[in-house]
């Protein structure tokens, strides 16, 4: 994980929540750093861009457990019951639903932006050498 995104206060990335591992963070970063082969600053910030959606991805992800744990105390009561109790009382499962799928087009866009990015930075090194 790249010191010169951390906190000076901190040593750990902002995304990080002082609840979280910042060692499955690290593992994550390094994950798409392998798969990705960052070159430059902005192929990097790319990369970072991605790892941070993926772990706030990973976040939401536990969240809506918890919310359908929240709302399904009895492990007897059926799905219907449990959707019931949420519309009635909770509007997070829909904030969390939408806010998921904001990170997951973030993504996506952001991955086509690097992978175009590094298809124009080959093919350009590719012209250069039959020149």
């Amino acid at each position: 994980m790249p010191t010169e995104f951390a906190s000076p206060t901190r040593s750990r990335h902002p995304v990080l929540l002082a609840c979280e591992d910042a060692g499955e963070f690290q593992k994550l970063w390094d994950h798409y750093v392998a798969i990705y082969r960052p070159r430059g600053v902005t192929q990097n910030h790319f990369v970072e861009m991605m790892a941070t959606i993926e772990w706030r991805l990973r976040r939401a992800r536990k969240i809506e457990a918890s919310l359908w744990d929240a709302a399904m105390p009895m492990r007897t009561m059926t799905l219907d019951e449990a959707l019931r109790l949420l519309a009635e009382n909770d509007r997070a499962l829909g904030a969390i639903s939408s806010y998921q799928t904001g990170l997951e087009r973030s993504l996506k866009h952001t991955r086509k932006a690097l992978l175009d990015m590094q298809k124009d930075r080959a093919a350009s090194a590719n012209a250069q050498r039959l020149n």
